[in-house]
């Protein structure tokens, strides 16, 4: 029976690895997945070695985990080495799996790399890496294209994952009435006439979160005290919404903390203060305006600016290649910072206007829907099972 390791370290990757497994098994029906993955892939019948977990924020996070990283990657070689997959596909988690994917190859395993280490942002020595160790590379990105192959490798641009789950923005108009209609069966009260719709997205990591949430609980208590606004916080993770609730309190702010609703909130919302990543595509494929926030460690802040390859840090800047969405880093990320930002968006339709024109150029260099596709039909050729 045909074999695919594949090896997912966080709940994106996870859920983008399941996406590429549904069609694996229906190029190769009765295919067995074996490896490392979350809740999604053990939906897909992945016979988990390892169950994943969130992964860290920054460098610091990164070298805290060394020996755990470590010790996951002897247990996936010597699975490896056990069963004798057909390949392997490793998605995102760039660190840890670059290595995992310099050891496979070592032993003549062919390996695929969806979601692959920036080299665009953090350095082209990435794109080497993988180009002499002769890994298949399935980009999201069109600059990775031209970068990796220059770098020697061999790459395909398979478009963003996200298009085949965003194919096209939903009217505000509509979206707010579905939210409205949400908020009123949840006992919340429905969204006023008139009112505006704040989102804040401090991230889905529990360090993002500690760090990002109360800078943008700040600026909202000062926007709610000059606009009428319903703030909302859409929370992708199992963590106790009333903690969030309360915190909110302390700033003297009624915010409404939904689980799993980040979708629906931007495609309703005016605005939407967004913490760096994928989510920002997500709200440019929504058409909701949005302002972006990182802020991170000392250490990686100061190996950022001697390895960072590029003038900006939010997606939807650096595939515009010019900043289309107001960036705020760091020391920025302050609570009257983050309002004078906002509060511009509030008073005037002409940055909404602008930032809207700009998606335009975001979603087309995109590309096409059909990523995980694609990226199963990469597996399968690299396998030989084609």
């Amino acid at each position: 029976m045909a074999e695919i390791m594949i090896v997912a370290g966080e709940t994106s990757g996870d859920i983008y690895a399941a996406r590429v497994a549904e069609e694996l098994k229906k190029i190769i029906p009765g295919i067995s997945l074996t490896g490392m993955g979350g809740n999604r892939l053990a939906r897909q019948d992945q016979r988990q070695y390892i169950k994943a977990g969130q992964g860290e924020i920054g460098v610091s996070g990164g070298i805290k985990g060394i020996s755990r990283h470590l010790e996951k990657i002897n247990t996936l070689m010597e699975k490896a080495e056990e069963t004798r997959p057909d390949a392997a596909l490793l998605v995102d988690y760039s660190g840890f799996n670059m290595y995992l994917g310099r050891k496979l190859r070592k032993k003549g395993l062919p390996v695929v790399h969806y979601i692959p280490p920036t080299a665009w942002v953090w350095g082209k020595w990435r794109a080497k890496w993988l180009a002499r160790l002769d890994i298949k590379v399935a980009a999201i990105f069109p600059q990775e294209k031209e970068i990796y192959q220059q770098a020697g490798a061999r790459c395909e641009f398979v478009g963003h994952p996200l298009l085949d789950e965003i194919s096209a923005p939903q009217k505000q108009r509509s979206a707010r009435e579905n939210l409205s209609e949400y908020l009123e069966l949840a006992g919340r009260g429905e969204l006023e006439r008139g009112s505006r719709v704040l989102a804040l997205l401090p991230g889905s990591r529990d360090q993002e979160i500690e760090v990002l949430t109360r800078p943008l609980l700040e600026a909202a208590r000062r926007l709610a005290r000059e606009f009428s606004l319903r703030v909302i916080l859409p929370q992708n993770l199992d963590r106790d919404a009333s903690e969030l609730t309360e915190m909110a309190k302390g700033y003297k702010l009624e915010v409404e903390v939904l689980a799993n609703r980040s979708r629906e909130v931007l495609a309703a919302s005016d605005l939407a203060v967004v913490a760096s990543g994928t989510a920002t595509l997500e709200a440019v494929l929504l058409n909701c305006p949005q302002i972006i926030v990182y802020q991170t460690g000392k250490l990686t802040e100061i190996l950022g600016k001697v390895l960072i390859r590029t003038d900006h840090i939010g997606l939807p800047n650096i595939i515009a290649g010019r900043e289309i969405v107001p960036e705020l880093m760091q020391d920025d990320v302050k609570g009257d910072i983050i309002y004078q930002k906002a509060r511009k968006f509030f008073l005037s339709p002409e940055p909404i206007r602008q930032q809207l024109e700009s998606y335009l150029e975001v979603r087309r260099k995109l590309g096409e829907p059909g990523a995980a596709e694609r990226t199963a039909r990469i597996v399968v050729e690299e396998a030989g099972l084609g």
